[in-house]
């Protein structure tokens, strides 16, 4: 009942926060992705809706609030409805992060859709990937839109600075952090980790555009452009080549590497390289862990490029190989 209640009142909010500042949607013209996009109400509206009809398995929380745009930040929690969200078990689990529109002009057409879409895939297939991976106690976090200022306006950034350029980074002494949308998400995953008794196993923050007309699948390191300083241990780097291998079968040719091999340049505060010092760097060859940037295609004048399905596809393929590998293995329930 208090959940109930708790969506309602979150969901009466978006209709009046709509109603009284309703923005136009995201327009391609003038976005680097060139996809349209609902509005960021509409696309809070159908979360909360989501929410409502999955309560066992979905929820919606808002873990900060922009008030010079009145736009609250929301991440999305998929578990198993077998999984407590109060009492934690006595065994770690493992999480996966998704994030989105860090750049808010990058929106790729399916960010917002990957909470109904994993939903409905693992209700229809409860031996896919996905599906196997929450009935294990795994969970997924998702920020469909990281930086709502900056997808609302079709802008890169926030309106004060670049977001991926925010996230600290100790190795080169990279403070990061000076943005509310950058120490509102850290907090927020390092909170879920903690209340879920959770450990995270694969993060991808998803962008645009390659500068091919194929998808950039990027691994750290990407702070310098030095050799020596992009040296990922042996053991990471070969979770990640077989990770990026599952990504050709599900997505077809992709180009492969770090910031410098893919894109041609450094990037000092990426998301990825954070999530890979911070959470992978330590671990050892019994339980890697990988943090990746996706670029998607740019749409030009025909259909989007960037299909959700290969996307499902490709996250059955990723957790099926992390339950493989990793320590979700026992069977728990089904959604």
């Amino acid at each position: 009942m208090r959940n109930q209640l708790r969506i309602g009142l979150c969901s009466l909010t978006v209709v009046l926060w709509a109603a009284c500042s309703e923005p136009p949607a995201h327009n391609r013209l003038h976005s680097d992705s060139g996809v349209d996009g609902p509005s960021y109400f509409a696309i809070a509206e159908e979360l909360y809706n989501l929410a409502s009809e999955r309560q066992n398995t979905v929820s919606v929380e808002e873990y900060g609030f922009l008030s010079e745009s009145e736009h609250p930040l929301l991440g999305v929690v998929l578990r198993s409805p077998h999984s407590s969200q109060t009492s934690p078990s006595s065994t770690q689990n493992r999480a996966l992060l998704i994030t989105g529109a860090t750049h808010g002009n990058e929106y790729l057409g399916f960010e917002d859709r990957l909470p109904r879409a994993f939903v409905e895939q693992i209700t229809a297939e409860p031996q896919s990937g996905l599906a196997r991976w929450v009935q294990a106690g795994g969970l997924i976090y998702i920020i469909p839109i990281a930086n709502p200022y900056g997808y609302s306006r079709d802008a890169r950034g926030n309106g004060r600075a670049d977001l991926n350029r925010d996230f600290p980074l100790n190795r080169v002494s990279h403070e990061g952090l000076r943005q509310p949308e950058t120490r509102q998400q850290l907090a927020w995953i390092n909170g879920r980790l903690e209340q879920d008794h959770a450990e995270l196993a694969l993060t991808l923050d998803y962008h645009c555009c390659s500068r091919n007309r194929k998808p950039d699948l990027i691994h750290p390191w990407g702070y310098s452009d030095r050799p020596q300083d992009r040296r990922v241990p042996a053991h990471h780097l070969s979770h990640a080549n077989s990770l990026g291998a599952l990504a050709r079968v599900a997505l077809g040719p992709i180009d492969f590497g770090n910031t410098i091999d893919v894109l041609g340049y450094p990037a000092i505060g990426a998301s990825d390289d954070h999530y890979f010092e911070t959470h992978f760097e330590a671990r050892n060859a019994d339980n890697p862990g990988m943090a990746f940037t996706f670029e998607g295609v740019r749409q030009g004048s025909g259909e989007n490029p960037n299909v959700l399905s290969e996307h499902i596809s490709l996250w059955n393929s990723w957790t099926t190989a992390l339950l493989e590998t990793g320590r979700n293995s026992a069977l728990t329930g089904s959604l």
